[in-house]
């Protein structure tokens, strides 16, 4: 009995492990190689388009994307959270993408709850959280664009009752490749150059090339860097809805959410959703979704608040403030 006892205290500690546990997954949207680095240590030895992070105890990371084309920013979050707003672990997923002026940002696209997420696809690389730092990231080299040409040219002649030879040295670089060329023409002793001038002389000539590869490194590219921000807890999220509803006029209400959401700095969308609900009038209601989307902490989910509207203008005015 003690042993079985044993064993079942032995599960449970394994599965409760387990559950504080998160996974966190990024992928870029389209479809650019890259390495994952966590805490300043890489993660996936390769690069990559989809990568998932098993066994993360923490709450916040501080993660870094470089790309494998050097010539893309790489991005740094200092606070990637990796559970949802009420510290419940599972797996959170990121999200590659281009802003509106086409730099390439990571952005939070998804939560699921630990006893719903499903084993990963084929194409997503899977690696359990490493702490033992990789060597450097070997780069494929770049031949730098920038072209200079540089043309040297040196020539004797010796006398023609003994022969002559010309000798023409010629040295390009182009692009951080240098070739030289060397010409020689023998012009044979004994030939009549008055009248005829070069006509039936026997010349020979030979080139020699030498190419010489330069190879530069782009200098550390740009980082891009993102306000990280917490959406309300459940407690402290109902005590504003409580307060925003017992206001008595409309006016009050929208001012009372304005305030909790610029104070908050992250609403999620069905925070949002939650709160335009709470108005009346259909213009308060757009007032309100078009103030909170800069506070939204999933913008990618705001189409949810499409279903607190009465009026489908009113969703066309939103997605059109929004493609701004």
């Amino acid at each position: 009995m003690k042993k079985i006892l044993s064993l079942l205290f032995i599960t449970i500690f394994a599965f409760q492990g387990i559950a504080q546990n998160s996974n966190l997954t990024v992928f870029s949207e389209d479809g650019l190689p890259f390495y994952l680095i966590l805490n300043g240590i890489r993660q996936n030895e390769n690069p990559e388009t989809n990568v998932r992070i098993d066994g993360l105890v923490n709450s916040y990371y501080t993660t870094k994307i470089i790309f494998s084309d050097q010539s893309r920013p790489s991005i740094e979050k200092k606070m990637t959270m990796v559970v949802d707003a009420d510290n419940r672990r599972g797996e959170v997923t990121y999200k590659i993408k281009a802003n509106k002026k086409g730099q390439q940002v990571m952005k939070y696209f998804s939560f699921t709850p630990a006893a719903q997420v499903l084993p990963p696809p084929p194409s997503v690389a899977v690696v359990s959280y490493n702490t033992a730092p990789m060597a450097a990231i070997n780069f494929n080299t770049q031949i730098s664009e920038s072209t200079t040409t540089t043309t040297t040219t040196t020539s004797s002649t010796g006398s023609s009752s003994t022969g002559s030879s010309d000798n023409v040295n010629i040295g390009i670089s182009v692009g951080g490749v240098n070739m030289g060329a060397n010409i020689s023409i023998d012009d044979h002793a004994g030939h009549d150059h008055s009248s005829h001038g070069h006509a039936g002389h026997n010349h020979s000539s030979h080139v020699s090339h030498t190419t010489t590869t330069t190879t530069n490194y782009a200098n550390a590219p740009v980082v891009v860097e993102e306000v990280a921000c917490r959406p309300m807890e459940r407690n402290s999220f109902d005590a504003a809805l409580s307060s925003i509803e017992n206001q008595s006029f409309s006016d009050t209400q929208l001012s009372q959410a304005k305030q909790i959401a610029s104070s908050n700095k992250c609403l999620t969308a069905s925070q949002i959703k939650a709160i335009v609900n709470l108005f009346s009038f259909e213009d308060a209601k757009l007032d309100f979704a078009k103030f909170a989307y800069k506070y939204c902490f999933d913008q990618n989910n705001y189409w949810q608040i499409n279903d607190a509207f009465n009026f489908s203008s009113s969703t066309e005015e939103l997605n059109e403030y929004i493609a701004r």
